[in-house]
């Protein structure tokens, strides 16, 4: 089966780019083309998460042409398992839609009722906090992980995001302003790319931004928050707290940009990131990190290469711990 001409039914706009394919997501409001597609049939919607073989794709369609003929989505669903419905809402409190979680021949997605193009955080009324007091602001990706953060003893503001770029808003600058944010990410591809979304948005906002990480620890690929929660008691957290690193520091003004092995080994480009892309203004400290064997100083004379040849700006390396023949 050619798998691509066959989604081209549906995908009307699906182009090559490289390798693969890429298309609007026929499951959410997409306005940048975000969902791929290889040759092999297998799809991913990095806006929305859904994701599967061909299958489930032809299954998740016939829903959407379901839930479009009834007006009550429970009536649409009533053969699907494990419905969650999570309701948003504006600052003020007033209802926009709900999100309809199910699964559906074992594949889990959502339905957004009513279908309209509104967009927002989840949990958004619970940034109103922020006006009496200085509370930190908690970012996780997806409404469970945000229910289940709010069964902690903390006063922090909780929000949850599917895709940050397209759900904030400036609208919501001032709430954020000065704030101390945790994200807290996913162990996924995704996960990692809302971060480094989350941090170029937030920068010039914020006072700091920490991560909660599970990439290196031991955790499978696509473990959350709402999984460590779940195996874990409150202390364990608290723990697990202290010990996240910062993504950026606003320290007395003197701004510092942590980088950090996020934007090279995580999202496993085959090339790394260009300096120019890293979006660090002039005049701050830039700070890569990660463990031993990560590329650090092979990314380093990567920058100081790139740097050279293509504006013949001058740098200089100092080695602390490398030998002579290394650099």
């Amino acid at each position: 089966m050619n798998y691509i001409e066959e989604y081209k039914k549906y995908l009307p706009d699906l182009k090559k780019v490289g390798k693969n394919y890429v298309a609007r997501c026929p499951f959410h409001d997409d306005k940048h083309p975000s969902f791929f597609v290889n040759e092999r049939g297998a799809f991913h919607c990095f806006g929305c998460g859904v994701h599967g073989n061909f299958t489930n794709f032809l299954s998740l369609i016939n829903v959407e042409a379901q839930v479009g003929e009834f007006k009550n989505s429970e009536e649409a669903m009533k053969d699907y398992d494990n419905k969650i419905e999570y309701k948003y809402y504006d600052l003020d409190g007033n209802y926009l839609y709900s999100k309809i979680r199910f699964e559906k021949d074992g594949l889990k997605t959502f339905i957004k009722q009513p279908a309209n193009k509104i967009n927002v955080l989840y949990n958004l009324p619970d940034l109103l906090k922020r006006e009496t007091g200085n509370n930190e602001i908690w970012l996780a990706e997806g409404e469970k992980c945000v229910e289940s953060l709010k069964t902690l003893n903390n006063d922090a503001v909780v929000l949850g995001f599917v895709n940050f770029k397209s759900e904030y808003s400036e609208y919501y600058e001032d709430y954020f302003k000065n704030a101390d944010v945790v994200i807290f990410e996913d162990n996924d591809i995704k996960g990692w790319i809302n971060t480094k979304e989350i941090v170029k948005t937030l920068k010039d906002v914020v006072n700091s931004i920490k991560v909660f990480r599970f990439k290196g620890k031991g955790y499978p690929v696509g473990y959350d928050i709402a999984d460590f929660l779940k195996e874990n008691d409150e202390e364990d957290f608290w723990a697990f707290y202290e010990e996240m690193p910062y993504l950026y520091k606003n320290f007395d003004n003197d701004k510092v940009v942590i980088t950090s092995n996020l934007l090279m080994s995580n999202i496993q480009q085959p090339e790394p990131i260009l300096p120019e892309l890293l979006d660090i203004p002039k005049g701050v400290v830039g700070v890569i990190g990660g463990r031993a064997g990560d590329g650090k100083s092979l990314y380093s004379l990567y920058c100081a290469l790139y740097g050279w040849y293509n504006h013949k700006i001058k740098t200089t390396i100092i080695s602390l711990e490398d030998p002579l023949f290394v650099i």
